[in-house]
């Protein structure tokens, strides 16, 4: 994921008493997708529970490409917690999975049936890999009434084409919006954090919520409407990630772009530029520790000892002690005098690339 740009905005004066938290608005970079698998993750962290954050973006699903009907690519945007994978982060098969939340869109046989509605373009909210639609469980943010286990839904499947007469007057139908879509989407995404470690979204596609019937299906609203999924992990901690795979059989290429990320940071890190070698960086403004830095090299975040363990820096950095007993001393996670950055020292850091380093405080 290449650069972003972030603005602070206060959504409150400050003069009020209790006055609400700095609202962050974050624009990444546009995504074209292509070829077998890519997925990234970026900063900045995003703490849910400080307030709800919203994911909006575009998905252009026009140029992807099958073999066969059966044949489907299948594209993440969401967000996961900090050291989780970028694609699938959540544990497998598992209900509300364990890692973070996304949106899952892939396609159904894609010929062309101008005249009748046709199954094209899936896209449905995921915290696990393997699940399906029948995962949705709840009717508001803060309400989890269990899996609904239907699939009878409204606003997961969607029509690039043309639909008869009949169906164009159904309820819920929408020219551009849920048929003639041409393959194009407007996405948004909130999440809410019920606990530090639960959450919900809820999605809009082309602006329409997610719903389901119950019993059998009728010509009108559904009766769990709107409706979406809870998730597990660490909602202090979530970044942003981007995934895409494209099985034997499908291809062309998937695009995302105006991707947007607005709600409340979990910390403004301190940031240090690492070059190639030897790099003399100071301390935070408050310890820092090790365990909890972030090292990014721009496609990709690790955690510190993530970043050790695969050879972009060296685990232990080294300060200097004027007195009582003058000398170098070793920073690490596991052994030497301490495990923080802090505040007032110099730190000789060994980079193996170009990276960013970053320090919660």
């Amino acid at each position: 994921m290449g650069a972003i740009r972030i603005t602070v905005a206060l959504v409150a004066c400050a003069l009020l008493v209790g006055a609400a938290a700095a609202e962050s608005i974050v624009y990444y970079d546009d995504v074209t997708f292509s070829g077998s698998y890519v997925a990234m993750g970026t900063l900045p962290i995003w703490d849910l529970t400080l307030g709800d954050l919203v994911l909006s973006y575009t998905l252009d699903m026009s140029g992807v490409t099958q073999s066969s009907p059966s044949a489907t690519s299948y594209t993440e945007v969401g967000i996961r917690h900090v050291g989780a994978a970028d694609f699938n982060p959540g544990p497998w098969d598992t209900y509300q999975g364990g890692a973070g939340g996304w949106l899952t869109s892939q396609f159904g046989d894609l010929a062309t049936d101008p005249e009748s509605q046709d199954l094209d373009d899936k896209h449905q909210l995921s915290a696990s890999g393997a699940r399906d639609e029948t995962d949705y469980d709840c009717t508001d943010p803060d309400t989890i009434i269990g899996p609904s286990g239907t699939t009878l839904n409204f606003g997961i499947w969607f029509d690039r084409d043309g639909v008869d007469p009949y169906q164009e007057q159904m309820w819920g139908c929408v020219d551009g919006g849920t048929y003639n879509t041409g393959g194009v989407y407007d996405v948004v995404i909130t999440y809410h954090a019920i606990d530090a470690g639960l959450g919900s979204m809820f999605v809009t596609i082309n602006g329409m919520p997610t719903g389901f019937w119950l019993g059998a299906w009728y010509d009108g609203q559904p009766e769990f409407y709107p409706a979406g999924l809870s998730f597990k992990g660490d909602m202090t901690r979530m970044q942003v990630f981007e995934g895409y795979v494209a099985p034997a059989g499908s291809g062309g290429q998937v695009i995302v772009s105006d991707l947007t990320a607005l709600g409340h940071l979990a910390h403004l890190p301190f940031e240090v530029e690492l070059w190639s070698g030897w790099n003399l960086i100071g301390g935070p403004v408050c310890d820092s520790q090790l365990g909890c830095c972030l090292v990014d090299d721009g496609a990709e975040v690790k955690t510190w000892c993530e970043a050790a363990d695969c050879g972009w820096v060296q685990r232990q950095t080294f300060w200097y002690r004027p007195y009582p007993f003058p000398g170098y001393r070793i920073s690490d996670t596991e052994l030497g005098d301490d495990d923080c950055f802090r505040p007032g020292r110099g730190y000789w850091v060994l980079a193996y690339r170009v990276c960013t380093l970053c320090m919660p405080q």
